[in-house]
């Protein structure tokens, strides 16, 4: 492969010449003609630039890193296609990393991550920002948004407006006549657990303006174990005053539970109604058209990636960025037939 020093011998001029030629800066003293036999040299003989040292030289690494907490299911996917392609458009390696939910993991990937190389983080939180891991976002050396982190997080990034939605739903249900409901969450409730202790809080203050009942259990906690559904519809089945809606923390669990629910003799949206959350492509068209509701996620991977490159664009021209507030994107209400 020709280097610096190839091309300079080839055009009789100096490396230091051929170097302020092909990184494209301004000089006085080269002319445009020998610009363009240089840059014809280079091609010629096959030049490459060496990453490594435009990295050292420029002390960037055109590369970003990002934090999820898994690669797999349709959102995830959906999100990392939509994610590298815009930071391609831009010139940027896409360097992914998964936290696998897990607090301490994602302590340590920030650690790795953000002292130098990568020129900026996106990442998808996995816990409550409080104690080590605010402490370590502030540590960071380089630019860094947040994907649907909390609604009073104090740091750049998009968020679903999750009382909203639920708001929203809640309200629709109560338009159809349903007035004993119950909420699904994922995951554990644990303080960790921002994404659902926000939906559980958010849900009991609805039902509390809307003087509807709160039901024992009220919430319900799935672990995607994968028996989820067939446990959550025998709980329903045996409850003595059973719910006449359940809001589901995915549509795939939503799907999953209206199968249990069948195999248990109750029918939807006979019986009750059961709602989804994410709007999964197939969700239209399940046996049981879903009720959902889209909450914004490619909003929120889009805005939260042009606020990244702009404050990545602030730091290279050392110019002072914007503030920044998490920037909330509001649900739009599916009505299919399952509520």
């Amino acid at each position: 492969m020709a280097t610096i020093k190839d091309i300079a011998k080839a055009a009789k001029v100096s490396v230091g010449t051929v170097s302020t030629i092909l990184r494209d800066l301004p000089s006085p003293l080269i002319t445009d003609k020998t610009r363009r036999r240089v840059k014809a040299l280079a091609e010629e003989l096959g030049y490459r630039p060496n990453p490594m040292a435009q990295s050292l030289r420029s002390r960037r690494t055109h590369t970003i890193g990002m934090i999820v907490p898994n690669m797999h299911g349709f959102f995830m996917a959906e999100r990392l296609d939509e994610i590298e392609r815009y930071f391609s458009d831009q010139g940027f390696f896409l360097l992914t990393a998964c936290s696998y939910a897990d607090a301490e993991r994602e302590l340590k990937l920030l650690d790795q991550l953000g002292r130098g190389r990568c020129d900026g983080l996106l990442i998808w939180p996995t816990g409550a920002l409080v104690g080590p891991n605010v402490d370590a976002l502030r540590a960071l050396e380089v630019p860094f948004v947040l994907l649907n982190g909390p609604a009073d997080s104090p740091f750049p990034g998009s968020h679903e407006n999750r009382r909203k939605a639920v708001g929203m739903m809640v309200d629709h249900l109560v338009s159809r006549g349903r007035r004993r409901l119950q909420l699904q969450v994922m995951g554990p409730e644990h303080p960790e657990n921002f994404r659902a202790r926000e939906r559980r809080q958010a849900f009991l203050d609805a039902l509390l303006a809307r003087h509807l009942p709160q039901l024992e259990p009220a919430v319900v906690s799935w672990d995607r174990s994968g028996q989820d559904g067939l446990r959550h519809a025998q709980l329903i089945a045996a409850m003595p005053e059973r719910p006449d809606a359940v809001m589901c923390g995915t549509d795939m669990a939503a799907l999953e539970l209206i199968d249990a629910l069948d195999r248990a003799g109750l029918r939807v949206p006979g019986d009750l109604s059961v709602v989804g959350w994410g709007n999964l492509p197939t969700s239209a068209y399940a046996r049981v058209p879903l009720t959902t509701l889209e909450t914004g996620l490619s909003m929120i991977s889009r805005k939260s990636a042009e606020t990244l490159h702009l404050l990545i664009q602030c730091k290279v021209k050392k110019q002072k960025p914007p503030r920044f507030a998490s920037y909330q994107v509001d649900p739009e209400l599916l009505i299919r037939a399952s509520g």
